[in-house]
């Protein structure tokens, strides 16, 4: 069980601006988040396996603020890093810490790479946290080891995960995947999986799909295993579809799954890419006199059967839709699904 000690019971604001200053700068301390259902007017700190949290109620963080700007301590290289914590959008406090690091050179990045795990684990979603985490990633990229990669792969899932649809996060990520000279094929393979895990849980996430796809598009293993990295796919979208429905993500990856083989010699088996797609598209559409689906849910999920069905056929190669092995009992199955 966690232990709160509480460090001040007024609002002695000088006070809380040198203990917020002191928790962004102590080892032990893992996380510092605001904490709005504390009740009080009060600086805590919890005591967990992992270190110290720190809570922050948005009173005090008002009062250490107005302090701030007030007293004319914005100067003050400690009155940055409280700023960022605060407000993570404040551009120029992002750009005073990147002049002191390049002064400083790659020995201070661990500490800096400390104090941006603090802010983002605070502000999720915040844009310019994010763009001073790609520059610091360039900066360092020479020397950034295996450990820094993961490190920066869990903070970035951690984000996502606190703040759904993360687009600045899932691009850091993907940035990684691309860029990294650790991201090897079979850490890829390996992260793509976890995705597919990712995604059941999460099925409106357009930027994880988006994820995977990118991700397979920087493979540069053997055409048999991205192959069956591409069956995988298939399987783990056919299964979601089906037992997920009413989401326009799980439609755009369906778009992407159907296509992805179009530029490649065309693959004749019945489980080639548009074959897939045509079938997902039949049993993914809901019967109409299904009584326990909704009106709404019916109405969207034909809509979406209906633009992926346009994109198909406005999209794909015409030697593909007159192949002899494009079974012609689907598009005729599939007008009277949306007839219907």
């Amino acid at each position: 069980k966690a232990t709160v000690s509480v460090l001040y019971c007024n609002m002695d604001v000088p006070l809380l601006y040198a203990d917020l200053l002191r928790s962004i700068h102590d080892e032990r301390v893992m996380e510092i988040s605001f904490d709005p259902y504390s009740g009080t007017k009060e600086i805590t700190q919890n005591e967990t396996e992992d270190g110290l949290v720190v809570g922050v109620p948005p009173e005090a963080a008002k009062a250490v603020m107005k302090y701030i700007w007030k007293e004319g301590r914005d100067r003050d290289e400690g009155c940055v890093d409280i700023m960022l914590m605060l407000n993570a959008e404040h551009g120029p406090s992002w750009a005073k810490r990147g002049k002191r690091l390049m002064k400083e050179g790659t020995g201070g990045v661990s500490k800096e790479e400390r104090f941006l795990r603090l802010v983002l684990k605070m502000n999720p979603k915040s844009h310019e946290g994010w763009k001073y985490k790609a520059w610091l990633s360039r900066f360092n990229m020479a020397e950034a080891t295996a450990e820094h990669f993961e490190a920066d792969v869990e903070l970035s899932l951690l984000c996502c995960e606190r703040h759904p649809r993360n687009y600045y996060a899932w691009v850091h990520l993907l940035e990684l995947f691309k860029n990294s000279r650790h991201a090897t094929d079979e850490r890829r393979l390996a992260m793509m999986k976890q995705m597919r895990d990712w995604v059941a849980a999460r099925p409106s996430d357009h930027s994880a799909l988006s994820f995977n796809a990118s991700v397979f598009a920087s493979l540069t293993c053997t055409a048999d295993i991205k192959g069956q990295c591409l069956a995988d796919e298939r399987e783990a979208l056919a299964t979601l579809m089906n037992r997920r429905t009413g989401h326009e993500a799980t439609w755009g990856h369906l778009r992407w799954v159907t296509s992805c083989k179009w530029s490649e010699p065309y693959d004749a088996s019945p489980q080639s890419s548009l074959q897939f797609g045509l079938k997902q598209l039949i049993a993914s559409v809901p019967d109409p006199t299904d009584s326990v689906l909704i009106k709404s849910e019916k109405t969207l999920e034909h809509t979406w059967a209906s633009r992926f069905c346009s994109w198909v056929f406005r999209n794909c190669p015409p030697h593909l839709l007159t192949s002899p092995h494009t079974d012609p009992n689907l598009v005729r199955s599939i007008e009277s699904h949306l007839e219907a």
